[in-house]
């Protein structure tokens, strides 16, 4: 093996991340014995080579074994079935009430022309003559893509639902309502403004990627800007606030601030994974957590000052998240059917 690439693989690696099958910690010393560049030396290059392998796996495995020795994130599921990831899920309710169930083997639906089609360019079955709007609702544990009549692209998070026109119109604004979280990537238009209403605000656009999440159990709403620009209204007080480049709004109430934000732990969620880092809450993306699995939380212990920075995927088993989080030995697990407690240490 070239001694450079054995160095390379070697190296300490800081936090664990979702696709890592082996987590090396700064606390694991690696330790790399000198290797002469003489002739001759093969066979003992060979050796040293092999038996650092076999010392870091010692290291690795008595590291494992010694800092959170009975947990294993399987073992908490031996009386109670794990916790599958969620998946795509929707359900399209029409202006007369009538629902309908969207298929779970598509990920999105086309709305074009008064006509829905899913993304494969099957039909969606709708029985009546569709009505002039209609909301797609996601369910915790669900997540859903529409493309609107005017090219606009909503990503739907767990537990979300987008309230829109079914039909073109030549209005001079595109207006949609959103309840939960989404990702817009809205269609240019200079002609038609782009807006989208939550409880608390309404944001405008011309054409812009951006990411609003508005659950009421959280009790703020937060704007992403990921690229463009935007204004946001704080519809009781009228406060308005523009958005620049990886800024983000919050509206508490009457109040609404814009202040710089880690666009990538914003957008973790999308990008199909979860962001956890020292300058987010832990209850927050633990929220995050429970909307997917459809689980509910609770906690003992204080954990303000709880710190994790990794990301684990978010299309694995609850198992394997809980596992990586009690692998760095702050806080431990309890599973009663739906319920996950979490435990200070």
């Amino acid at each position: 093996m070239d001694e450079n690439k054995l160095k390379a693989s070697l190296k300490t690696i800081d936090k664990w991340e979702w696709n890592a099958q082996t987590t090396i910690h700064d606390d694991v010393p690696i330790l790399l014995p000198a290797i002469e560049e003489k002739e001759g030396r093969a066979w003992s290059r060979t050796m040293i080579v092999a038996s650092t392998i076999v010392l870091i796996g010692a290291g690795l495995w008595f590291y494992s074994s010694t800092k959170n020795p009975a947990f294993t994130g399987k073992s908490l599921f031996t009386k109670h079935a794990d916790f599958p990831p969620g998946r795509y899920q929707a359900t399209l309710t029409l202006a007369n009430g009538k629902t309908i169930p969207l298929q779970n083997d598509n990920s999105g639906v086309v709305v074009d022309a008064s006509e829905l089609s899913y993304y494969d360019g099957s039909n969606v079955d709708v029985t009546d003559h569709l009505s002039r709007s209609g909301t797609i609702t996601t369910p915790r544990g669900g997540q859903y893509r529409i493309t609107l009549p005017d090219g606009t692209n909503v990503w739907l998070n767990s537990a979300s639902s987008l309230s829109f026109s079914l039909v073109p119109g030549k209005k001079q604004t595109r207006i949609v309502t959103l309840s939960g979280e989404a990702y817009f990537e809205v269609a240019k238009d200079s002609h038609r403004l782009f807006i989208v209403k939550t409880a608390s605000q309404e944001v405008e656009v011309l054409g812009t990627h951006f990411n609003i999440s508005s659950y009421a159990e959280e009790g703020a709403t937060k704007t992403t800007l990921i690229s463009g620009s935007l204004r946001v209204v704080n519809r009781s007080s009228k406060i308005e606030g523009m958005l620049k480049r990886g800024q983000q709004s919050i509206v508490v109430k009457d109040i609404l601030t814009v202040a710089p934000v880690d666009v990538k732990n914003v957008m973790s969620w999308k990008e199909g994974y979860f962001q956890f880092s020292e300058h987010q809450d832990f209850s927050e993306t633990m929220a995050k957590v429970a909307r997917w699995y459809n689980v509910k939380i609770k906690y003992e212990g204080d954990m303000r000052d709880v710190s994790f920075t990794g990301k684990v995927s978010r299309f694995q088993n609850l198992s394997f998240l809980l596992e990586k989080i009690a692998s760095e030995g702050q806080l431990k697990f309890q599973v009663d059917k739906d319920l996950i407690t979490v435990i200070r240490q």
